[in-house]
């Protein structure tokens, strides 16, 4: 909530930057009828987000909700290219090297515009492959591999569409795993707004992954956590839910980590507990991989960032943390964060992608290492 909230503050301080550079620049100043419109532009959209969440659940939380991811993308890219426009706007009036043309910048920022957002929503309706070789400690003295994909972020809501599960489906299936993790935020908010209620679990059901598909919670799950339905979809999909807890496979055994927000979480000391040979952990949130290799993890796989989804939200994740995106050694093991399959709000990725992360197991007795295919 509070970071949405933050967005109405960068709103305004936009807004007045923009005109008051304007006003700079332009004989005249700017004319109030396209103040006022600037201004109605800039201002309308930030509230929309804080505003769902404090409303009740019921059909105006949906619209409100729906329109607020649906703008939220252009939003920030339009304040980008507006101040981008206000600082040209400040170097003609200082410097008088040239003048500004109140048409031409906006036809120009309003094509740069279009183009940004088309070059966004095509690139988010391509999930992309990435592969890893991970060699693991194995388990009983048994040698041996498997293939694994991982999967994150799916973030099923309004604008999830049976064309998306379908290319995600054949993605994963295309891989041929023989099981398939899933590192949270099955759901981008209540199982109210989601939008192929009936078409989504049929779909997920006809991923083929013989030893099965394993999914833990994520902050975006915790919406529909005291809701029955959502594990009745859980349910229909044939999807196994770990909630702090591990099932043991012949070569490796794979823990599932509640969600870092629950109030109620199990210690990690008692989360390893009864388990040997490679530890394999599924946690949303990488800021706890570290924590959890020192607990006795082998190998986290997580999601939750996006790779940032859009530019410039990629360096500033990369730049909060190490473990934002990719593969990261930590002392004997490793944190493997995935971008995501899906996206948050509308369809729209700016140098980042959606992806499935093929994981090749390796299992042996000695010198376990990590290595990208």
């Amino acid at each position: 909530m509070f970071k949405k909230i933050l967005v109405i503050p960068l709103g305004v301080g936009v807004l007045i930057f923009t005109i008051w550079a304007l006003n700079l620049a332009l004989p005249g100043g700017l004319p109030l009828p396209l103040q006022l419109l600037l201004s109605l532009i800039l201002l309308f959209p930030p509230p929309l987000l804080p505003l769902a969440a404090a409303l009740p659940a019921g059909k105006v939380r949906t619209y409100v909700h729906r329109v607020g991811e649906a703008v939220t993308g252009p939003y920030l890219y339009l304040l980008i290219l507006l101040v981008l426009d206000a600082l040209l706007c400040v170097l003609s009036y200082f410097t008088g090297a040239f003048t500004v043309s109140l048409p031409v910048m906006s036809a120009l920022t309003a094509t740069v515009w279009f183009f940004i957002l088309l070059w966004g929503a095509l690139n988010a309706r391509i999930i992309k492959k990435r592969h890893y070789t991970i060699v693991l400690p194995c388990k009983d003295g048994k040698e041996g591999q498997t293939r694994a994909v991982l999967l994150s972020d799916l973030h099923l809501g309004y604008f999830s569409t049976k064309a998306f599960l379908k290319r995600l489906v054949g993605a994963v299936n295309n891989a041929a795993p023989h099981y398939v993790f899933i590192a949270g935020d099955l759901l981008d908010s209540d199982m109210s707004e989601l939008s192929e209620k009936k078409e989504a679990p049929t779909l997920l059901k006809s991923i083929d992954a013989p030893q099965g598909v394993y999914l833990c919670m994520g902050n975006h799950d915790l919406y529909a956590a005291n809701d029955p339905s959502f594990y009745r979809f859980i349910d229909r999909t044939g999807f196994t839910l770990l909630h702090d807890e591990a099932r043991s496979f012949a070569l490796f055994t794979l823990i599932g980590r509640s969600e870092v927000h629950e109030k109620e979480r199990m210690k990690q000391e008692t989360l390893f507990q009864s388990t040997d040979g490679a530890r394999i952990v599924l946690c949303h949130n990488p800021k706890e991989g570290e924590e959890l290799i020192k607990a006795g993890a082998d190998l986290v796989l997580c999601g939750h960032t996006h790779n940032g989804q859009t530019f410039p939200g990629n360096i500033v994740s990369k730049m909060k943390s190490r473990y934002s995106y990719g593969l990261n050694r930590y002392r004997h093991g490793a944190v493997l964060t995935t971008s995501g399959a899906g996206y948050w709000g509308p369809p729209l990725r700016i140098f980042t992608n959606n992806e499935i992360v093929i994981l090749d197991l390796i299992f042996q007795k000695a010198d376990p290492s990590v290595a990208k295919a």
